[in-house]
Parts: C-alpha cells; sequence; structure tokens
C-alpha cells in the first residue's frame, strides 16, 4: 500500500512541476564593435583594461577589440612574441565581470602584396595565427572576429592586384586558396580548440549563385565581374560575390581544416537594412540552408553542425545619417525602428547579435579620452532592453514600421524628385 501511495506522490508531482516551472528561451548575447579613426578612442588593450568597469555598465555580453598593429591575417612580416607580450599581459589583466563573450578582432587588407602561391609567405602567417590565438586564449576570449571586408586592397578578387594572377585559372587559384584557408584555421584553433569564429559576413554573400548547379558556370558567375585593380572605395559594385571570388574557397578550407571544436558564426553583415521581419527569416534561411548547395557534400554535415547564424545592428542605420529610411524618421521613431531590428535579430540568431558604430555615435564616448563624435541619442539604452526583455519572456514585440516605412520612403520620393 505504501509502495502504490509512493508511486502516486511520484506521477502526481511529474504532472504538476511542469506546469509551475517557467523555461528559460535560449540565451542571446550582444556583443559590441567600434570603428574609429582617432587613436584616442580605438579598443586596444590598454583602453579596455582602463575602462573595463565603467564600459560594463552597457548593456552588451562582451566586445569586439583589437591588438594595435598586430590584427591582419594577410600581414607577411613576421610577428615577435616579445612585441605582442605587452598586449598580451594587459589582455591577461582585464578583470572582465559582466562582459563574458568576448572577440579578438582580425581583418584582410592585402598592403603586404601576400601571394597565395608563396609558401613562406604562409608559413609566416600561420605562425603569427598562432600568436593571435595565445592572445585571445590569454585574454580570456571567447573567439576572434574576422572582417572580411578589405579596407584597401583585397586579396579576394581573381585574378588580383594587376592581375597577378592572370596566367592560372581561376580553378588553380581557388584550390590554392583554400589551402591557405584549412592552414590558417589550424594555427588560429592551436590554443583555442573550441574558438568561436564570428564573420561579419560569410556564405550569405554568394546568395545570387547559390542555386547554379552546374560547377564551372557558378564559378565563371563568381569571378567574370571582378576587377583586377582593387581598391575598397570603388568596387562595391553588384553582384557583390565577384568582389570576394576568393574567399568562398577560403572559407571552405577553414571549414575543412576546422576542429570539431570550432564554431563559425556568420554575422550577416546584410541585416544592416533590413526594414521588416520576413528579412531576418529569410536570411536564416539562406544562411542554414540554401548555403548547403555552395558546400561540398563531404563538408555539408560540417557546416550543418559547426555553422551558427548571427545577425548585426548598424547604430548608424538607426540614429546617424547613413542611407535608408531612417533618414526621414522622427526621433522616436528611430527608436522603435532600433528595437524593432533588434528584436527580430534576436530572434533569428542562434547565439550573437553584433552591433557596429562608427562615427559621429558612440557607445563609449563617456569613457574614452578621444570625445570624438557624439553621446548616444536618449532613449537608446531603454529601447535595447525593451527588446532584450521581450525576446527573454517570449512576448511580440508589439508594433511593426510598415506605416513609418513607407512613409519615409514617400518622402524620400518627393525630396529626390525637388531635387
Amino acid at each position: 500500500m505504501k509502495m502504490k501511495i509512493f508511486f502516486l506522490f511520484i506521477l502526481t508531482a511529474v504532472l504538476i512541476i511542469p506546469s509551475g516551472v517557467s523555461q528559460e528561451r535560449p540565451r542571446k548575447k550582444i556583443v559590441e564593435f567600434s570603428h574609429v579613426t582617432s587613436v584616442e578612442d580605438v579598443l586596444y588593450p590598454g583602453i579596455v583594461w582602463k575602462h573595463i568597469k565603467d564600459m560594463e555598465r552597457r548593456p552588451f555580453d562582451g566586445l569586439i577589440l583589437r591588438l594595435r598593429e598586430y590584427n591582419n591575417i594577410c600581414d607577411i612580416r613576421p610577428w615577435q612574441k616579445a612585441d605582442l607580450k605587452p598586449q598580451i599581459d594587459t589582455l591577461a589583466t582585464i578583470q572582465w565581470g559582466k562582459f563574458t563573450d568576448n572577440f579578438l578582432f582580425l581583418y584582410a587588407t592585402n598592403k603586404w602584396d601576400m601571394d597565395w602561391f608563396n609558401d613562406y609567405h604562409w608559413k609566416t602567417i600561420a605562425k603569427n595565427m598562432k600568436l593571435t590565438s595565445e592572445a585571445a586564449k590569454e585574454g580570456k576570449f571567447v573567439g576572434i572576429c574576422f572582417d572580411w571586408e578589405p579596407y584597401g586592397v583585397s586579396p579576394w578578387q581573381y585574378p588580383g592586384t594587376n592581375d597577378k594572377y592572370a596566367t592560372r585559372s581561376f580553378a588553380e587559384v581557388a584550390a590554392k586558396a583554400r589551402q591557405r584557408g584549412i592552414q590558417f584555421i589550424k594555427a588560429l584553433q592551436t590554443d583555442m580548440p573550441k574558438m568561436k569564429l564570428l564573420g561579419f559576413f560569410q556564405m550569405a554573400l554568394f546568395e545570387q549563385i547559390f542555386d547554379i548547379i552546374d560547377k564551372q558556370e557558378r564559378e565563371k558567375k563568381l569571378y567574370s565581374n571582378s576587377k583586377s585593380y582593387i581598391s575598397h572605395k570603388v568596387t562595391f559594385y553588384t553582384p557583390w560575390h565577384t568582389n570576394f571570388s576568393l574567399a568562398y574557397p577560403f572559407f571552405l578550407g577553414m571549414l575543412e581544416g576546422a576542429g570539431p571544436g570550432v564554431t563559425f558564426i556568420d554575422g550577416n553583415e546584410g541585416a544592416y537594412t533590413y526594414e521588416n521581419p520576413e528579412q531576418f527569416y529569410r536570411a536564416y534561411h539562406t544562411i542554414k540552408n540554401r548555403a548547403l548547395g555552395m558546400i561540398p557534400e563531404e563538408l555539408r554535415a560540417k557546416y550543418q553542425t559547426q555553422v551558427q547564424v548571427g545577425s548585426t545592428i548598424y547604430l548608424n542605420q538607426m540614429f546617424g545619417g547613413y542611407k535608408g529610411s531612417a533618414i526621414n524618421f522622427s526621433h522616436e521613431e528611430r527608436l522603435r525602428y532600433f528595437e524593432h531590428n533588434l528584436y527580430y535579430a534576436l530572434q533569428t540568431s542562434d547565439e550573437y547579435v553584433w552591433f557596429y558604430s562608427d562615427s559621429p555615435i558612440r557607445w563609449w564616448y563617456d569613457f574614452l579620452s578621444g570625445k570624438r563624435g557624439e553621446r548616444l541619442p536618449d532613449g537608446t539604452e531603454a529601447a535595447m532592453y525593451s527588446a532584450k526583455q521581450k525576446y527573454e519572456q517570449g512576448r511580440p514585440l508589439g508594433f511593426d514600421m510598415i506605416k513609418e516605412i513607407a512613409a519615409a520612403k514617400e518622402k524620400a520620393k518627393t525630396i529626390n524628385s525637388q531635387n
């Protein structure tokens, strides 16, 4: 009899407990990256070390920061550990508290004339990336942030600056770029076997050619409009993928060479300009599923298990003078637009949303000595907290931006017709 009563008690507990216990939603994390031209405001290790307690007042989960001078994957100069040591030591002593998810930044401007076929160049680059891995480990970073966009001479275009690879086929150069991608990721994961690699963009860049089945036709589309002279300011024409043709095989090499603990995060930089929920959901499907058409069959399972979808907010798109509907919004409409986009970015990312800000708006204006630009617009943080809370509590946003965006576009037409 006692045994029956015991089992009845257990059954009752099992049936009752779930109805009275709330379940947390998957935790999403927001990290911040500021691009500035003032040296006093760049988030180098010493700046963060000095201001970390003040910076952690902001509603982020981490930062993207960089080492001074040692931050470019195309740098063919051998980095010396003794030269990096002061910055590595500073990273190791930053008293991280609330900011638990921090990334060390790398970018890819080819100002040293890196050659894909030069083994010495890539032996040097691999050693440099091992030092980067060590720095990230010492700083207790969760991973590396990689900006594929070349701010100057690009390593990604075929046939290359001054037609460097004109005597070689695209297939030959792409195969070498894939080999270098393997070397790159193997070096970078040396001290961080569970590294998270946040790319500001990744496979979504090639969406226009996802559905081309014939490999030769796709490769021709990949590079046919590419320029042999490379300047960041003049090459951003449609289609973008032709400016990044060698980034594709390089990423395949990274994916191939990555250990099982490495996670790739496609940051989907295209979300800067999104204006409705459908764009966010479409991007998630594009990165997770449609992109598989360009992933070799032997790497598809790895892509599915080791690639996350991220999303982004460009602060100047919301509040600054950057192109887009927000230019014709009132301040209150800008705040609603910001909350709207952050809410759907959180809904459609696997784990991370990254913020990008540049002149004139500064998240860190009050903390940094340069005092360039402007303070955050009033209400920014309140809108941010509101979006996060609604996501975390599983509540709907409660509004859309359809009427405001339609009105802003109509106003833009009127202004353009008058000019």
